[in-house]
């Protein structure tokens, strides 16, 4: 009995040393709990930012296509105005001569009507 009494000490420190490393133990498994729910969310984070940069770089892509796509429209606009302006000018130059042609017309008429009058004032004067 001597004997376990002797023993019974170191028993005791045993277990108390025991427990204190089973409290360790639930610490470092909290601290492990909390450790992965970080890393985690940190994963859904990077996730997120990842999937954030590639909205982005569509919204930049999209933007740089109907960038391209307004320069096209301003460039076949400016074609359009040109070519209405040509137009416009062939419209004008074509109402212009045959203006022209009607006061010549005109004018080749009136001298006849002049003409015919002088020679009807001629016939019945003789």
């Amino acid at each position: 009995m001597e004997e376990l009494s002797k023993y019974k000490p170191m028993y005791e420190d045993l277990l108390a040393e025991n427990e204190k490393l089973r409290e360790r133990i639930r610490e470092l498994e909290l601290l492990l709990s909390d450790t992965e729910k970080i890393l985690k969310a940190t994963e859904d984070e990077k996730n997120f930012l990842a999937q954030k940069a590639a909205e982005n770089e569509a919204f930049k892509q999209k933007a740089l296509d109907l960038e391209k796509e307004l320069a096209n429209m301003v460039l076949r606009l400016a074609s359009a105005e040109e070519l209405m302006g040509d137009k416009d000018n062939a419209a004008q130059e074509l109402i212009d001569k045959l203006n022209e042609e009607m006061f010549g017309h005109i004018e080749r008429n009136a001298n006849l009507e002049g003409k015919i009058r002088d020679y009807e004032d001629a016939v019945i004067e003789a």
